[in-house]
């Protein structure tokens, strides 16, 4: 379990504290629910992923993110393409609980994805900030598809409208 995961955060304080609570954006309709490959495995290529931290904006410490830029994190990442679609779903080995799931359209060999907004609470100081995660990576796959590079952006809409958002570098091969 990495404890940078946005998802963990999240799901360990509601699951903690409600047993009822769900992760929805209350100003979006709820997506359709997802089938998921016959065999429980996420759909995708299995691909290594190494995320770098280049830097945090905003109040950090109201989330209590204290990771250090330049800290480099080894993901299990499933990609999967079809047409113009991509989807990248890391870390695989926590999903579908704890995973960063990001849609989004290649262009030749240049993408862009976003992952939908969740809601939920993380635990600060002893206090239970309401947050809102979302994310997003633009960025390139090589010339013969086996590896990529890109930037991705975590963003934290926290209850008193300040916003955290943490900058990665995308680092990443097909295995």
């Amino acid at each position: 379990m990495n404890p940078r995961s946005p998802i963990l955060l999240l799901t360990c304080v509601v699951a903690c504290s409600s047993p009822t609570a769900t992760f929805t954006d209350p100003t979006q309709p709820a997506p359709p629910p997802e089938m998921p490959p016959p065999d429980g495995r996420v759909e995708g290529e299995p691909w290594s992923l190494i995320t770098t931290q280049k830097a945090v904006h905003g109040p950090a410490l109201t989330i209590c993110w204290e990771t250090p830029d330049g800290s480099a994190v080894t993901w299990e990442m499933a990609v999967a393409r079809s047409g113009d679609e991509v989807k990248f779903v890391y870390d695989v080995r926590n999903w579908p609980t704890d995973a960063v799931e990001l849609r989004g359209r290649v262009n030749t060999v240049s993408f862009v994805a976003k992952s939908p907004p969740s809601s939920g609470k993380m635990p600060c100081h002893g206090i239970q900030q309401s947050v809102v995660f979302s994310s997003q990576v633009t960025g390139e796959f090589s010339a013969d598809g086996a590896s990529i590079i890109g930037t991705e952006v975590w963003t934290y809409k926290l209850s008193n409208k300040k916003v955290v958002s943490i900058e990665f570098e995308w680092r990443g091969s097909r295995k």
